[in-house]
């Protein structure tokens, strides 16, 4: 029987490779809003509003960050 470390090590993957060259570089003074870019579909999220209370129990404070499939936000918990 194979010892755990050695399962875990056989399915680990290479890191991911992501390319060096040939992206926009933004100004870190520049606001990105995702929002605005052309790809954006507002039907494919959550319509989430800065105060919104989730559950009863979370308060959205703040946008985290965005992805391809998601967007992260800082809730806090009122309880």
């Amino acid at each position: 029987m194979a010892s755990r470390q050695s399962c875990t090590q056989a399915t680990m993957l290479p890191p991911r490779e992501f390319p060096s060259s040939g992206l926009e570089v933004i100004d870190p003074s520049q606001m990105v809003e995702e929002e605005q870019l052309p790809f954006y579909n507002r039907n494919h999220y959550y319509p989430m509003r800065i105060g919104e209370v989730l559950k009863d129990r979370y308060q959205v404070l703040a946008k985290v960050g965005y992805g391809t499939s998601s967007t992260v936000w800082l809730c806090r918990d009122l309880r």
